[in-house]
């Protein structure tokens, strides 16, 4: 598995209380991108209307973590070396307000 961070665009402004960005293990850049930021609590990302959902159905709000995906910088930080290493969320970075 591989290892990336993943960030906000640079021209992206975060509100306080928000991610600004996460180290995950992923298989790919595109599953990378489409990874919630949290290990406290997670969402899913609806593709077909474009925002996150809660484990609950409820909207998460797009303060917290950016609905522009596709403005995501994700680079491959590296591989890990436990094979069968689950994907997920390593840490994350939070701007607490």
């Amino acid at each position: 598995m591989n290892i990336y961070s993943v960030s906000r665009h640079p021209d992206d402004d975060p509100d306080y209380d928000s991610y600004l960005g996460f180290v995950c293990v992923a298989a790919s850049e595109e599953e990378a991108r489409h990874m919630w930021p949290s290990k406290d609590w997670s969402a899913t990302w609806d593709e077909e209307d474009g925002y996150w959902v809660d484990n609950f159905g409820d909207i998460v709000s797009s303060s917290t973590w950016t609905v522009h995906l596709d403005g995501l910088v994700v680079k491959h930080i590296g591989v890990t070396a436990v094979p069968d290493q689950p994907a997920g969320v390593v840490m994350s970075s939070f701007l607490a307000g």
